[in-house]
């Protein structure tokens, strides 16, 4: 998520910024994690491309109705994802452990952050 936030700042600025200012990065990185986690990587690039037509940053469900507009290639539909970028490609399971794997390390970031306050 943490890359997904940084491309749309890039493009957004402080408007990226100040739309959720206040709120730990950490709870929204897992809440939009849980929201994309059955969104494949090509689906999510292609959200982020449409993302920067726009004249304002998306919030979660603007950001998966781009998603949903996506069309993956034939071979992209038996996968997870494949990331133009690196070449990786994972299959289903594998990222939903990658995912779930993500959400736990948040999860216990955050619970230390609050033992901290405490």
């Amino acid at each position: 998520m943490e890359r997904v936030f940084r491309k749309l700042t890039l493009a957004f600025g402080n408007q990226m910024q100040a739309k959720w200012q206040g709120i730990p990065m950490q709870e929204i990185y897992l809440d939009w994690a849980g929201a994309l986690q059955d969104c494949s990587l090509g689906a999510i690039n292609d959200a982020i491309r449409l993302s920067r037509i726009s004249q304002h940053p998306p919030n979660q469900g603007e950001f998966l109705e781009y998603c949903r507009q996506y069309k993956p290639p034939v071979d992209e539909s038996r996968m997870l994802g494949h990331d133009r970028h690196s070449g990786i490609t994972v299959s289903r399971e594998e990222g939903l452990k990658m995912l779930d794997a993500f959400k736990n390390k948040l999860a216990e970031k955050m619970t230390e952050q609050t033992k901290d306050q405490l």
